[in-house]
């Protein structure tokens, strides 16, 4: 089941381990008071300064795919995702039509399959 109910955006293929810039390694808390931080983030100056995922921190897209606003939750998805990025690993898998060991986050079509890459 989707999470999102959403088609998700096509970013192209990621068929070869891609490395993120070393600035992406840098934990960011949501909050001044928070314990926990995410990777992968930037402070915003137009939403008063709150994190929000940093596009820069994601694989290369295809030419002509839109940048999200913000929030988002997930930009999309890369076909043929055949790798997952450097210090990650195939986690879990969904397959169109039966259960999956996750909550997708976009709505599977018929004959795709997802894979989830986790920190190794």
């Amino acid at each position: 089941m989707a999470f999102t109910n959403q088609p998700g955006t096509l970013l192209g293929p990621l068929t070869t381990t891609w490395t993120m810039p070393e600035s992406c390694s840098v934990f960011m808390p949501p909050c001044s008071t928070c314990d926990q931080g995410f990777r992968g983030q930037s402070c915003n100056a137009i939403s008063g300064g709150r994190v929000q995922d940093n596009t820069a921190c994601w694989p290369p897209v295809k030419k002509g795919v839109a940048s999200p606003t913000w929030p988002f939750v997930g930009w999309g998805f890369y076909s043929p995702g055949l790798a997952c990025p450097a210090g990650y690993t195939t986690a879990c898998t969904a397959v169109y039509g039966q259960r999956p060991e996750w909550n997708t986050q976009f709505t599977l079509v018929s004959s795709e399959t997802a894979v989830g890459c986790c920190p190794t």
